[in-house]
């Protein structure tokens, strides 16, 4: 009988101890589980947070710029270096002000391009084949469009019959403006020749502006944004008849998104020269 009944004992604490260690595992696995779970959702809430953060950047392969890291520290050491393959890409922000290095970058590029023979007149194709669909180019002044609201700077309109004008597929031209069917990166690019009378060296000379604008369809705003201006007064005498003559020229890369318009308005649209070569508006893709 003690025999039973030690056995029986024996056997109620093997009982207890077994469900002790259940209940311990059981704690274990709810608590690796609550730690697993806070993992991911820590780890999700990171990965949101970056891809909110992410800024679209402009990147062009460093071989086409010229820059090398053994050659131009200062210049490479301005971008963020990206590896495609075997191709090294040079990176920027594209929100933000970029003028400097923009400047670089075109600087670059032309003396890359010229030296090896691919462009000679950069304004037009900068090393990219330039009836490509996102390009246009257009010359000549036709006419120039002044709304009651323009106040003193009127509207350019080109003259798209010129054979030397052009545009592409993905780009249409409306009403003086160009407009991108495809959003992207494009450099844009404009130069204009204007002259002015004067009976004397004293004569003050008037400043001529030149301004680049920006409509974007998909915003409320009364009023387009200006991207980029050039007021002017320099003006050379060429001929003994009292007349001078000028130049305004400015070209940059934009972001522009599909749908958006830009265009073009003058101070003085009378004293653009009556050239067709002489003045031209273009952009292209990059």
């Amino acid at each position: 009988m003690k025999n039973l009944s030690l056995m029986s004992t024996v056997e109620k604490s093997c009982n207890t101890l077994s469900e002790k260690c259940l209940a311990t595992l059981l704690v274990i696995l709810f608590v690796l589980f609550v730690l697993v779970l806070s993992v991911i959702t820590v780890f999700r809430f990171h990965t949101q947070g970056n891809s909110l953060k992410t800024e679209p950047q402009l990147c062009i392969a460093c071989h086409e710029l010229a820059l090398f890291p053994d050659e131009d520290i200062e210049g490479f050491s301005r971008f963020s270096i990206r590896r495609n393959g075997t191709l090294v890409l040079c990176c920027l922000r594209a929100l933000g002000d970029i003028s400097e290095i923009v400047a670089l970058m075109v600087e670059r590029k032309r003396r890359y391009t010229i030296s090896k023979g691919i462009v000679k007149d950069l304004p037009i194709t900068c090393g990219v084949d330039d009836r490509n669909k996102g390009n246009a180019k257009l010359v000549g002044v036709l006419s120039s469009i002044r709304n009651k609201s323009d106040g003193y700077l009127t509207k350019i309109q080109w003259d798209i019959n010129s054979a030397a004008s052009f545009v592409g597929s993905a780009i249409t031209f409306v009403n003086g403006s160009f407009r991108v069917l495809e959003s992207g990166f494009y450099y844009l690019y404009s130069s204009l020749v204007y002259s002015q009378e004067y009976s004397n060296v004293t004569d003050e000379l008037k400043m001529f502006r030149h301004v680049f604008y920006r409509h974007l369809p998909r915003t409320e705003t009364k009023y387009d944004v200006i991207m980029m201006e050039n007021c002017n007064s320099l003006c050379m005498p060429y001929s003994s008849r009292g007349r001078c003559v000028g130049s305004s020229r400015m070209e940059s890369i934009f972001y522009l998104r599909r749908e958006e318009e830009v265009y073009i308005k003058v101070s003085d649209p009378e004293r653009l020269s009556k050239n067709e070569r002489d003045n031209y508006f273009g952009l292209f893709s990059i």
